[in-house]
């Protein structure tokens, strides 16, 4: 019997194991050490399901492919899939205004689907316990066990019948599947950050300005949508905008291993810093806030963030960009 691990052929032997169960625990005991799991079985070119492995005999088998999977991943895989559910039923309940209209059979798909999401943040949070905190920037000061509350919450009321508007209840999961977005996001970003070259790099902050103007376009709007009752739309450009802008921020921390940006000065003093250091402080400092505010629903700050604080400090680092090009090249540290 050969046997394949994601297309390669495997380089140690399983003689002692008897039957085909035997060699999946064996493989998934000596992979799971470095992180890795078992997720796809085909026996003779069929898919099979890793369950139904125990059914087989290794006399009957002539070629056995599997598929490893890191834990990252998987876990990575797991919060994609919850946010693409978060997102189909917050648009669905968002045609309710009351639990009353919603019709019975949705009803009961959707108390399923809130103990799927209940028993998802649980599973993950085993393996990662701060990550949903993390997901939610820390925003309420509460710890995670919070949000696996409040979920509980809204089934009990949902199944005793007392639960007669959405809009709590849509606010918390549309907040958790915005800020998820922006998460998930943001790991992408840093796996492609790490397979950039340095003119890559050096790219990014060269189109900082023309970004800036970009974010406030994008962000211009969202006091108006506000005002007219359109949260789902001012929340979508808030998520464009961050995309945008975290392309620059996990830049930053690379270009500080090279240079002291405490040292590069702002043109003229304001109260965000004096320095490219601290209105950088300052503007990761004004997301956090940006985000708790989204949390609470609170129009007043995402307004006042999004129309003034948060372009005015993006501003003011824009002007300092050409004096930190100019000393990155003056190092020549991108050839």
């Amino acid at each position: 019997m050969k046997i394949y691990i994601n297309d390669q052929e495997l380089s140690f032997s399983l003689d002692a194991e008897k039957n085909l169960k035997a060699v999946l625990d064996a493989l998934q005991e000596h992979f799971g050490k470095e992180g890795q799991y078992l997720t796809g079985l085909a026996i003779d070119g069929r898919e099979v399901n890793l369950h139904e492995a125990g059914g087989f005999t290794l006399q009957n088998i002539g070629e056995l492919r599997l598929r490893l999977e890191s834990a990252e991943n998987l876990l990575l895989q797991s919060l994609e899939e919850f946010s693409q559910y978060l997102k189909r039923i917050v648009s669905f309940f968002q045609n309710y205004d009351s639990w009353r209209e919603v019709p019975d059979a949705e009803k009961e798909n959707f108390l399923e689907g809130l103990a799927w999401i209940e028993d998802t943040v649980t599973l993950i949070n085993r393996s990662e316990p701060r990550l949903f905190t993390t997901i939610l920037y820390d925003a309420s000061g509460l710890p995670e066990k919070s949000l696996v509350a409040q979920l509980a919450y809204w089934t009990k009321a949902i199944q005793e019948k007392k639960a007669e508007e959405l809009d709590e209840l849509l606010s918390l999961l549309k907040n958790l599947q915005s800020n998820m977005e922006i998460f998930l996001h943001r790991i992408f970003l840093q796996k492609k950050q790490n397979t950039q070259k340095p003119e890559e790099l050096l790219a990014i902050l060269q189109i900082f300005p023309e970004d800036i103007q970009r974010i406030k376009q994008i962000l211009e709007p969202v006091s108006h949508w506000l005002q007219v009752g359109k949260d789902g739309d001012a929340f979508s450009r808030i998520r464009g905008a961050m995309e945008i802008l975290e392309k620059v921020l996990l830049v930053i921390p690379q270009i500080s291993q090279f240079m002291d940006l405490s040292l590069v000065l702002a043109p003229e003093e304001s109260d965000y810093g004096t320095t490219f250091a601290e209105c950088h402080k300052s503007l990761v400092s004004l997301i956090r806030n940006l985000a708790d505010a989204m949390e609470n629903a609170d129009s007043v700050t995402i307004s006042d963030l999004c129309e003034y604080e948060i372009p005015e400090v993006l501003g003011i680092m824009a002007l300092m960009m050409p004096d930190i090009l100019d000393r990155l090249q003056s190092k020549k540290l991108f050839g």
